[in-house]
């Protein structure tokens, strides 16, 4: 039985030599072991007294013998020298050259989507080893500024929208969630939402927008950062769908002027 230790190599011999009678069926054996390694470890026992070994050549030895054509060795199997760490860095690194991201567009949301065609994965968020910088040089990268939008030089059928609303003592309804009795002359709105849309024409991010509507808006919807939904021609006062209609997705509205008081718009889909 060959030693565990001895984790020995097999090739073929170069030319097949001639056989006597006696060894019709036996066949040859050529071993390579480490020079170093203690001959009662070879195996030669085992190999019975045809064995025989050369010298060492290259820091090895050879051990050629003759053994029955049924012979059976227990050789143990050759284990990776890799680290468990190494490995699994590498297969990290193959399942990211492996994926090959790109940006689509959700006819649904209205909002571009990261898509890796290799795992047909999804998601929203930027993928893990992608930064704001390297998307940018992704497969449909065009999709993340909201005027390439599929349909976004179209007339659309509704829009979606957010606003941040400064009633006066002239609204329609002159109280709010912040105050039931609303005195601030029209003018006084005025100028109060203009310190609003400078801040936002700094900063017109999406989140920008929502975090100002839901700490000085006077409608409701100010709970919801002042998105209203999506909406049709028809339901909002008339000065305030044509501003909302005439924005592009991410654009800011001027003040608007309605009854129920002044308004800036953010159009978000």
């Amino acid at each position: 039985m060959l030693s565990a230790d001895s984790s020995p190599k097999f090739s073929r011999a170069r030319s097949a030599p001639s056989r006597p009678a006696c060894h019709a069926n036996r066949r040859f054996l050529r071993l390579f072991f480490p020079a170093s390694l203690d001959p009662e470890n070879r195996g030669e026992g085992a190999l019975g007294p045809t064995a025989r070994t050369t010298p060492a050549v290259a820091g090895r030895e050879e051990l050629i013998a003759l053994v029955p054509t049924n012979t059976r060795f227990d050789i143990p199997p050759v284990r990776s020298t890799r680290s468990p760490q190494r490995r699994s860095q590498q297969a990290s690194k193959h399942t990211a050259m492996s994926s090959q991201w790109e940006i689509r567009f959700s006819n649904s949301r209205r909002l571009p989507y990261f898509y890796d065609p290799v795992t047909q994965q999804s998601t929203w968020e930027i993928p893990e080893g992608h930064t704001d910088e390297s998307i940018r040089s992704l497969p449909g990268a065009q999709y993340l500024d909201p005027a390439n939008a599929p349909g976004a030089t179209e007339k659309p059928d509704k829009v979606r929208a957010s606003h941040l609303l400064i009633k006066h003592a002239g609204s329609r309804r002159p109280s709010s969630w912040k105050e039931a009795n609303i005195t601030r002359s029209r003018e006084d709105a005025i100028e109060q939402l203009k310190k609003f849309e400078h801040q936002l024409k700094q900063d017109p991010a999406k989140d920008n927008f929502a975090s100002l509507a839901s700490v000085h808006s006077d409608c409701s919807s100010a709970r919801a950062g002042g998105d209203l939904g999506f909406f049709q021609r028809g339901q909002m006062q008339k000065p305030f769908e044509d501003a909302a209609f005439g924005l592009k997705v991410g654009e800011l509205s001027s003040i608007v002027d309605t009854d129920s008081g002044v308004h800036l718009i953010y159009r978000t889909a």
